[in-house]
Parts: C-alpha cells; structure tokens; sequence
C-alpha cells in the first residue's frame, strides 16, 4: 500500500506537468515513482501506463511537425532519468544496499503471511468486486461511444497491465487483488462522475 500510494503520486505529478508543461513537475513524478520502487517493486504497474501517457501527450502537444515530434521523446527520458537518478541516488545512501535485498523485501511478505496462495488467477477472485467490474464495463463503453479513449489512454493502460501482469505470475496470493482494486476503482470513479453529471 505505502508503494503503490507513492505512485499514485508519482501520476499525479505527471498529470499536472500534463496541465502546465513544466518540467519541474515531470522531474518530480520521476523521483517519486523511485523512492515507489525503494519501497517496493509492485509500484512498477503504474509505469507502462504512465509513460504511454506522458509519450502520447508530448507527441499531440508538438504537433504535426516530424522534427519537433522526434523532440517528444525527451519527455518520457527526463522521466525516466528523473526516476532512476532518485532510486539509485537512494540507494547509494544505504551501505549494503542490493538488488537481492530490495527483491528479498519484495517477496517477504509472501513468505511470512499465513494466506495460502492458489497457483493461479481466476475470475472468481473478483467476485466480492462486482460494482468494480459494473463500473469499469461501463467506463469502456463511455470511452467508446464518446471516443475519449485518448483522454482516458492511462487507465485503459494500467488495467491491461494488471490483467497481464496476472495472467503470468504465479502464484497468486489474495491480496495480490489490490492491484486490481486499484486499477478497476479509479476508472469505475470516473464513469460514475460523468453518469452523475449527465443526469
């Protein structure tokens, strides 16, 4: 939970570079999705979405012009230097820091926890979050029908990368369902604001 709210604000820092166009608050969204990392390398859902969205923004905002486009790409670099220079930076200030022992704590809680995991995950799983799923299948649909797929390009990410995400690994463990709370509810908020507003 500590990671993943640390990345949120990691997104919310880039959402407002997205807003302003200053670098500052690109620079900040880097460094706070590394000290997520620190924490925990569960945070590492968010970036695929983040930086599908930080590539698209930059490549609408510099128009057509193919020389000015290819300057897009230094949106997404300055991100992601921004983010390894905090994470190793941190790093570098703790004497006997490894790779093995962030993954050790990565993996921790799975070893010491009394939850017994299942080999792999089902849809059963997200029975107890059917009002997610309603409203998550009618936040698709918004997209589609009011072509906003582009302003919602994020969320529609990050859902795809949970999924994926679970298809593979294993095991499972149970609260491994955060992630998908995470990813169902913030589009599930969305719809149901625009289905509030419209009526």
């Amino acid at each position: 939970v500590p990671a993943m709210g640390v990345g949120l604000c990691s997104v919310w820092a880039a959402w407002l570079w997205k807003g302003h166009k200053r670098a500052a608050f690109l620079v900040v969204s880097g460094i706070l999705m590394g000290l997520a990392l620190q924490i925990k390398f569960t945070a590492s859902i968010l970036i695929p979405a983040l930086l599908v969205d930080l590539a698209l923004e930059a490549w609408e905002t510099h128009g057509h012009c193919t020389p000015r486009r290819l300057r897009s790409l230094g949106t997404p670099l300055m991100w992601i230097i921004s983010g390894a220079g905090s994470f190793f930076a941190l790093a570098a200030s703790f004497p006997g820091w490894s790779l093995d022992l962030l993954w050790f704590s990565h993996a921790a809680a799975s070893a010491a926890t009394s939850i017994k995991p299942t080999a792999s995950f089902h849809l059963h799983h997200l029975a107890d979050g059917i009002p997610m799923l309603c409203g998550v299948g009618f936040f698709v649909a918004l997209s589609i029908v009011n072509r906003e797929w582009k302003r919602f390009l994020f969320f529609h990410v990050l859902l795809l990368t949970v999924c994926f995400i679970h298809f593979w690994h294993r095991p499972f463990w149970d609260y491994y369902l955060l992630h998908f709370d995470i990813a169902m509810s913030l589009p599930a908020g969305i719809a149901m604001a625009q289905f509030f507003t419209a009526s």
